[in-house]
């Protein structure tokens, strides 16, 4: 017997909040275009001041455009015409002693595209290390299940100032990541973990010197941030293990031409009992992760 249509919405509680937010802040400017207010459903307070590392992602491009004159040139070209286009206005009243966020950007080169050379990237997905960036900003407070006008609960406000006050250190971390080029060989040790909130990579470069004097330094780390939808810790474990394997990935073939030995460790028992089984006994989830893992590393690593 053919069904009636359900009235019930199919929509999430997220595809709901946008939908309502594009009807209530949408308007049609002169040209037909439809401009929407961003749409922010976490307190935005939760972002840190970026100005700094801001300068910093500014300065790394200007030094290569001194090295590419022609990549500088079209750079300036395109954030000109974005300015003329009114799609971005110069801030004048800047405050020095308020908090401000700085949306970074970055320019990324397409020669062998015929009609776009230069794409030019917002990069909402920047973060501070340890910190939220402008994509994250709307997650914990999201779980809360607050309306927009609620107050944050006291536990959430007192681990938020405190993550504040840490943000804070950040510009005292320092870490060497010099690499002794040798004809000895570099060993590569690399470690993975997770927590319910994050699964994280970080990898070292072991060599002995001239004078068989050994040096341990960071080379590389990668983080990702949990899904909200909860996943096991075995999981979430195992796509630590994933991201390790791709970050070894990269720094083997960025040290091709050099002697390498590695080793990829993990504590976890659930995972190492899912790779020292055929990917072929697991469902999709293990199976597709469990596959590339032992695609890329040999067990025996």
């Amino acid at each position: 017997m053919e069904e009636l249509p359900s009235l019930k919405s199919s929509l999430s509680e997220e595809e709901e909040f946008c939908e309502t937010h594009f009807k209530a802040t949408y308007k049609i400017n002169d040209q037909g275009r439809f401009v929407v207010k961003l749409p922010i459903y976490r307190d935005i307070n939760q972002l840190v001041d970026t100005k700094g590392l801001a300068i910093s992602r500014l300065l790394a491009m200007e030094n290569k455009f001194k090295l590419d004159s022609e990549y500088g040139k079209e750079y300036k070209d395109f954030m000109n015409e974005y300015e003329e286009a009114g799609h971005m206005l110069r801030n004048k009243s800047f405050n020095y002693f308020k908090k401000e966020y700085f949306l970074p950007n970055h320019a990324v080169q397409k020669k062998d595209n015929i009609t776009t050379k230069l794409i030019v990237i917002f990069d909402g997905s920047f973060k501070p290390p340890n910190s939220n960036s402008l994509n994250s900003v709307s997650g914990n407070l999201w779980l809360l299940k607050l309306d927009w006008y609620n107050t944050i609960t006291k536990h959430f406000g007192i681990s938020w100032h405190k993550f504040q006050r840490e943000c804070q250190q950040i510009c005292h971390i320092s870490i060497p990541r010099w690499l002794q080029l040798t004809e000895k060989e570099i060993t590569l040790r690399g470690f993975s973990d997770a927590s319910e909130f994050t699964y994280a990579c970080v990898i070292y470069a072991v060599q002995r010197n001239d004078n068989d004097v050994t040096k341990l330094t960071i080379l590389a780390a990668k983080s990702k941030v949990a899904p909200l939808k909860p996943i096991s810790i075995p999981r979430l474990e195992l796509n630590g293990v994933l991201l390790l394997t791709r970050l070894f990935s990269v720094l083997i073939n960025t040290l091709k031409n050099h002697v390498i030995n590695f080793y990829a460790c993990t504590d976890s028992q659930v995972v190492l009992s899912w790779l020292f089984s055929p990917p072929r006994n697991w469902k999709p989830f293990l199976s597709n992760r469990t596959s590339e893992i032992l695609d890329r590393i040999p067990q025996n690593r």
